[in-house]
């Protein structure tokens, strides 16, 4: 065993990368462009897998692991494709021209799991080598998985197109540390009360405290999501849907972890825990 095997990484190309057992088909691909390591104030000393736990990053004077993976260039070209046309489609369906077609379409359901068997057919195969074991996965995305799966199959959605689209959806938040916080963040201001009481006006509440945390073109991406589950909970059966997909949450997955906590102190691209960049320092100086 070599010496990076032995602190629980391999070397890819200049990029460190989780051991092959945490991938669902056991390999690692190696990234189509290479890189020495870039000197930083911290380098990586070791990995840790604690099941359900997440992938953990352990830096050199840190005490805090850092949670979850930093792609390579191989993996951000799935991500994206994936992300980009995610992003285009909600643009679309939040057109007052798409929400009176979709009003007059008799069988909703048999539409929308249409729209996202394509989505699936489209993404699916180029990021299916990214797929992590779900023991492997950070908690977030692993409890994100299991609700839009749950949330989509009560909508009456063929199960294997829900999990492929889970699978999918869940996967982008576990690689993009961007997207996990923010919604780490706002679902730390929720409970399951709130979401179960009024879940149209929790979602908006929570969008609203989003908008004044982040930057307005981030922020669009969110608003895009937040409106068609403001339109789907319009509907008896969906909303519904989102009820028993809310109580079979556990919500603190989906909020902060100590951990975290102590990374997001350290960005600044986004108002973390609704305190500014200097106060978020301030926590653990």
């Amino acid at each position: 065993m070599n010496t990076f095997e032995e602190k629980g990484y391999q070397l890819v190309n200049g990029y460190a990368k989780p051991l092959s057992f945490v991938y669902r088909d056991n390999i690692v691909v190696e990234p189509t462009t290479s890189k020495s390591i870039l000197p930083t104030t911290h380098y990586l000393e070791h990995m840790e897998y604690p099941e359900y736990e997440g992938i953990q990053l352990y830096l050199n004077d840190v005490d805090n692991p850092f949670i979850g993976l930093i792609p390579d260039p191989i993996d951000w070209f799935f991500l994206n494709t994936a992300k980009r046309l995610l992003m285009e489609s909600l643009k679309v369906f939040k057109t007052w021209q798409f929400m009176i077609a979709f009003i007059f379409t008799w069988k909703k359901t048999k539409y929308i799991e249409k729209l996202i068997e394509s989505y699936n057919s489209i993404n699916f195969k180029g990021m299916e080598h990214l797929f992590l074991k779900y023991e492997h996965m950070t908690p977030v995305a692993y409890e994100l998985y299991h609700a839009i799966d749950n949330f989509i199959v009560n909508m009456g959605i063929d199960e294997t197109i829900s999990n492929n689209f889970a699978d999918i959806i869940s996967h982008l938040i576990e690689y993009d540390n961007a997207y996990r916080w923010r919604i780490q963040d706002i679902m730390s201001e929720t409970s399951i009360e709130k979401l179960l009481k009024d879940p149209a006006k929790e979602v908006d509440r929570l969008a609203l405290i989003m908008s004044k945390r982040d930057s307005p073109g981030v922020y669009e991406k969110f608003k895009s999501v937040k409106y068609v589950i403001s339109a789907l909970l319009l509907l008896p059966k969906f909303k519904k849907a989102f009820r028993n997909t809310v109580e079979k949450i556990n919500l603190s997955k989906l909020q902060y972890s100590e951990a975290d906590k102590y990374w997001v102190s350290t960005m600044e691209d986004y108002q973390y825990m609704g305190k500014t960049n200097e106060e978020r320092k301030q926590m653990y100086e």
